[in-house]
C-alpha cells in the first residue's frame, strides 16, 4: 500500500493540498534541528529502499514505468519492449538513473558522517580560483575537479533553512534530473520538498513513490502530479512555499515570478533554476592525429543528437579556426559521425517549429542537412516512430567578425538537433585562436551553464591551457568529454549551475544557484572534467545489450558483493530460461526498423 500523501489517484487540489503542504511545514523546523550524522542516517534508508530495485519494476497505470519513457521518447512500447532496441534503450536508462542516485546519496552519507566543513586545502591554483580535485568518477581516465573563489563568500548550500517548504517543479527530460534535486534540497540545504512532476514525465511518480518512501513516510517529502497552469500557479504561490527550485526554461522562471507578483509574494520566495544555455563546443586548432580527430567528432556528433537534442548541456555552437589545416577532416569527420550514429526521435514538444523558427534566419546556401540513420526501433507496423525523424542541421554562421556573420544560432537555445558553426580568423595560432573563441563563448552564447573544449594532447597539457579553463565563464566545462559528465561530478564533489554571479530574478539567463557542492568548499564556482583526447572508457555512444546492463544495474545497485553475485545469477537463469522458451514459442515477432531519414 502506498501511503496517503503518494497516492497518484487522490485529489490533491484545495484543502488536500493545503493540508499536504501544511504537514510538510510543520516538519521544516524538526528536520532542521537534526544533526549531519541523523540526516546521515535518514540517507541511509533512503539508500537502502534504493538498493532494494523495488522501484525497477513499479507500475505506472498498470504497466511498467519504463514503458511510459519509450512511449514519450518514441521507442518501442506497443509491442511490449520485446523489441531489442526498445529494450536496450530501457535497461540503460534504468542503469544510469540508479547509478546516479546511489553516487549522490553515497557522497551525501559519506559528508554528512563525516561533518565535512569545507576547510580543505585546494591541490593547485589557478589564478583567482582555488582548485580541488572529485573523488573518482564511474568513469576511468575521466577527473573531476571543483574550481572555487573564496573571496566570493560563503557557499550558496549551507544558507540556513526558511521556515516554510521548498516546492521543487521537476525536469522534462531526464529521469533522474528530478530525484537530485529534491535529495539536494533535503540534504544540502535542510528543506522539505514537495515535488510537482513534469507532465510529460508522470510515469515518474510509479518508481520515485517507491525509492522515496522513507522520507514520505517520515513527513519529509511529498510528490503530486501536474494538473495545468492553474494548478502550477496555485502551487507556487501558496502562502507556505518560500523556495521554489526549477529545471527548466527562462520562460517557465519568467512565469514563476508573474505568479509571485500576483500574489504578491515575489520578494518572499526565493528561486534556484537551472534554465539551459546555448552550449558552445571549442575545438582547437593544433596538430591532431587521425585517431584524435574520429574520437572527439564522434563525442561532439553524440553529444548533439542524443535525446534529439533536447539537453540543456547539448552542443550548439561549434567554433573552428578557420586557418586550422586540418579542419575539413574534422568536419568529414563529424559529418560521418553524425550519419552513422543512430538518430533517436525528436520526442520533445516543439522541436520541429524551433529548429525551422532557426534555420529560417540562414540562407539556404548556410543550413545543411545532414541525413542519419534513426534507431533501428519501431512503434508501428510500418516501421515509423510517433516522433518526428529529424536530422541534423548545420548551420553556417560565417566567418566571426564579417559583416555577413550571423549569430542568431548563438542566442537562442533550440533543444532541437541543430548545430551552428562559427569559423575564426586566427592563423592557426593556438594561443590566439583560444583567446578569441573564449570571448566568443562568454560574451555571444546565450547562457553560461556548460562547455566543452577539444583539443589534441600536446594542448591540453600545455602551460598555458588552466589558464584557457580559468578565463571560461561556466558552471560546467568539460576537456576531450561532454559536460555529461559534469553533471555526474556531482555525486563526486563537483556541482552544476550557471556561473556564480551573472545573473538575477529580471535576468535569469541559464539560472541562479546549483546543486551539488557536497563537499561545502568556500565560494564554489564551477566543475571542470577532463578526459584524454581519446578515450574509450568515455564513450557513452553505444548501448549496451538489455542483459549486460540489467546485470550490471543488478551489481551496481548491490548494497555487497555477495548480493550483487545472486542478483546477477537471477538474472542470467531468467534470461536463459527465457531463451529456451523462445525456441518453442510457435511463432515469431517480426522485426521492423525505421528507413534511413532523407
Amino acid at each position: 500500500m502506498e501511503p496517503a500523501s503518494m497516492t497518484s489517484g487522490a485529489k490533491v487540489g484545495g484543502l488536500e493540498l493545503d493540508e499536504g503542504i501544511e504537514s510538510l511545514a510543520r516538519k521544516q523546523a524538526e528536520w532542521r534541528r537534526k544533526s549531519p550524522r541523523e540526516k546521515a542516517g535518514v540517507a541511509r534508508t533512503v539508500l537502502a529502499s534504493l538498493e532494494s530495485l523495488s522501484w525497477s519494476d513499479a507500475k505506472w497505470n498498470g504497466t511498467p514505468w519504463a514503458e511510459g519513457q519509450l512511449v514519450l521518447e518514441g521507442y518501442d512500447a506497443k509491442a511490449n519492449c520485446r523489441d531489442s532496441h526498445a529494450k536496450a534503450h530501457a535497461a540503460s536508462q534504468k542503469m544510469i538513473f540508479g547509478l546516479v542516485i546511489k553516487r549522490y546519496l553515497q557522497k551525501v552519507i559519506k559528508e554528512l558522517s563525516e561533518g565535512g566543513s569545507g576547510s580543505e586545502r585546494p591541490a593547485k591554483k589557478v589564478g583567482a580560483y582555488d582548485v580541488f580535485p572529485c573523488d573518482a568518477l564511474t568513469v576511468p581516465k575521466v577527473a573531476g575537479e571543483a574550481w572555487c573563489l573564496p573571496s566570493s563568500g560563503s557557499p550558496e548550500g549551507r544558507k540556513t533553512a526558511p521556515e516554510g517548504v521548498c516546492l521543487v517543479l521537476g525536469a522534462g527530460n531526464q529521469n533522474f534530473l528530478s530525484m537530485i534535486d529534491v535529495l539536494d534540497r533535503l540534504f544540502m540545504h535542510d528543506q522539505v520538498v514537495i515535488l510537482k512532476h513534469h507532465p510529460l514525465r508522470p510515469f515518474l511518480f510509479a518508481p520515485y513513490a517507491s525509492i522515496l518512501r522513507p522520507l514520505t513516510d517520515a513527513g519529509l517529502v511529498h510528490q503530486v502530479q501536474d494538473q495545468g497552469v492553474e494548478f502550477s500557479q496555485m502551487i507556487c504561490g501558496h502562502s507556505l512555499v518560500d523556495h521554489i527550485h526549477v529545471t527548466g526554461s527562462g520562460a517557465t522562471h519568467d512565469a514563476i515570478c508573474k505568479t509571485l507578483e500576483r500574489a504578491g509574494r515575489q520578494s518572499d520566495v526565493e528561486i534556484t533554476c537551472e534554465l539551459g544555455c546555448v552550449t558552445p563546443w571549442i575545438v582547437s586548432n593544433g596538430s591532431w592525429t587521425k585517431k584524435e580527430i574520429a574520437f572527439q567528432s564522434k563525442t561532439l556528433a553524440f553529444s548533439k543528437k542524443f535525446g534529439g537534442g533536447a539537453n540543456c548541456l547539448s552542443p550548439q555552437v561549434l567554433i573552428v579556426d578557420n586557418d586550422w589545416p586540418q579542419l575539413g577532416s574534422f568536419l568529414d569527420s563529424l559529418k560521418g559521425s553524425l550519419r552513422s550514429l543512430p538518430t533517436p526521435p525528436a520526442y520533445y514538444p516543439g522541436a520541429s517549429k524551433r529548429l525551422d523558427a532557426l534555420c529560417s534566419q540562414y540562407a539556404d546556401s548556410q543550413v545543411e542537412s545532414v541525413a542519419g540513420t534513426p534507431h533501428p526501433s519501431t512503434l508501428s507496423t510500418s516501421g515509423t516512430s510517433t516522433k518526428p525523424l529529424l536530422s541534423v542541421q548545420l548551420l553556417d554562421c560565417g566567418l566571426h567578425g564579417d559583416d555577413g556573420f550571423n549569430d542568431a544560432a548563438l542566442k537562442t537555445e533550440a533543444f532541437a538537433p541543430v548545430l551552428s558553426i562559427v569559423r575564426v580568423k586566427a592563423g592557426n595560432d593556438t594561443r590566439r585562436f583560444l583567446r578569441q573563441a573564449v570571448n566568443i563563448a562568454n560574451e555571444e552564447c546565450e547562457g553560461s551553464l556548460s562547455c566543452s573544449v577539444s583539443c589534441p594532447g600536446a594542448v591540453a597539457e600545455g602551460s598555458s591551457f588552466n589558464d584557457v579553463l580559468a578565463d571560461l565563464k561556466f558552471g560546467s566545462v568539460g576537456v576531450n568529454c561532454s559536460t555529461t559528465f559534469g553533471y555526474v561530478a556531482t555525486t563526486a564533489g563537483g556541482g552544476w549551475g550557471a556561473y556564480p554571479g551573472l545573473y538575477s530574478k529580471d535576468d535569469c539567463g541559464s539560472g541562479n544557484g546549483y546543486i551539488g557542492n557536497i563537499g561545502n568548499r568556500l565560494g564554489y564556482a564551477k566543475t571542470v572534467v577532463k578526459s584524454p583526447s581519446v578515450n574509450s572508457f568515455a564513450d557513452i555512444s553505444q548501448v549496451p545489450p538489455a542483459l549486460i546492463s540489467e546485470i550490471l544495474c543488478s551489481c551496481f545497485l548491490s548494497s555487497g558483493t555477495l548480493q550483487g553475485a545472486g542478483r546477477a545469477f537471477s538474472v542470467l537463469v531468467k534470461a536463459l530460461v527465457k531463451a529456451f522458451a523462445g525456441l518453442f514459442s510457435s511463432s515469431n515477432a517480426s522485426r521492423g526498423g525505421y528507413k534511413r531519414i532523407e
